[in-house]
């Protein structure tokens, strides 16, 4: 939660130690970092106007999207973690390291220019 925490949440939630039903508390956002929940898990604990986004999103980013995304990087709004880093020869590893899911962070794969 440390992670977290040092990143700006004014709360955070340890879905491995945490019942998400047993939570009183009301949210306006609810950030899912793992893709472990879903919306309809976290009704009773939002907000009216409440938010529910999760990394396991179905929608296909647009352009636009991904340019917004670039200024909130560029202007230091959006902090991305990076907790290991692999090159492509090494893909298979990286694989299985994010499968045991316990990253914290993303993993990056170094992929050599001109080769995408």
């Amino acid at each position: 939660m440390n992670l977290v925490d040092s990143l700006g949440s004014d709360y955070s939630i340890d879905y491995t130690t945490t019942e998400i039903s047993s939570l009183q508390e009301k949210f306006d956002i609810i950030f899912d970092a793992v893709g472990k929940i879903s919306k309809s898990d976290c009704r009773k604990i939002m907000s009216t106007n409440g938010k529910f986004v999760s990394v396991k999103s179905q929608s296909k980013p647009t352009k636009t999207d991904l340019n917004f995304i670039k200024e909130l990087i560029e202007s230091k709004k959006l902090i991305s973690i990076i907790d290991k880093t692999y090159k492509l020869k090494d893909i298979r590893e990286a694989h299985r390291y994010v499968e045991q899911f316990r990253k914290s962070g993303n993993v990056a794969v170094l992929v050599k220019e001109g080769l995408i």
